[in-house]
């Protein structure tokens, strides 16, 4: 016999959270010294979102991970030659 489990929507949220939205992602380090991320849309895949600036990369990725779904994996610049966005989210 099968048991019956309840879920609460609490939890559903959290199993969504962890599924994979396949959009891309970039974690870079700018000319500024900051880091921000680029997250594709996922109405519009040709187009992206830039958020920060952060102080340090895990901090991008703690917001991220707060605010976003899982992407699923993501590119990781630190190079520190890419211009900071004009008008980021945070």
């Amino acid at each position: 016999m099968t048991k019956k489990t309840t879920r609460t929507m609490a939890d559903v949220s959290k199993d969504i959270r962890n599924l994979s939205t396949g959009l891309n992602c970039r974690f870079y380090l700018a000319t500024d010294g900051k880091w921000y991320y680029m997250l594709e849309q996922y109405r519009h895949r040709d187009q992206y979102d830039d958020y920060g600036p952060f102080s340090s990369e895990a901090q991008a990725e703690q917001h991220l991970n707060k605010n976003h779904a899982n992407p699923g994996g993501w590119m990781r610049d630190p190079s520190g030659k890419t211009k900071p966005p004009s008008s980021p989210s945070k």
